[in-house]
C-alpha cells in the first residue's frame, strides 16, 4: 500500500496503473508522468523509492513545469 496525493495506491500494480487510482489521472497521463520522472513503467509501485514518489507528486502538482499540457 502506497499513499500518494491523499490516495491509497496498490503497491502490487505497475506504476502507471497504480497512478490511475488518483482522481484525474488516466493511463496516458500516468505513462507521461512516469516518462518525465524517469521511472520504468514495468516497475511495481511498492518498489519505488521515496525520491521517486516525491518526483511523481511534484509532477502531478506542477505539470506545466515539466512541459505537460493540461
Amino acid at each position: 500500500m502506497l499513499r500518494v496525493c491523499n490516495t491509497n495506491l496498490d503497491g502490487r500494480r505497475k506504476v502507471p496503473y497504480a497512478l490511475t487510482g488518483i482522481k484525474g489521472c488516466g493511463r496516458r497521463y500516468a505513462y507521461l508522468v512516469c516518462k518525465r520522472a524517469g521511472i520504468d513503467v514495468n516497475k511495481r509501485a511498492g518498489l519505488m523509492t521515496p525520491a521517486e514518489i516525491e518526483k511523481i507528486v511534484d509532477i502531478l502538482n506542477n505539470p506545466l513545469n515539466y512541459k505537460i499540457p493540461v
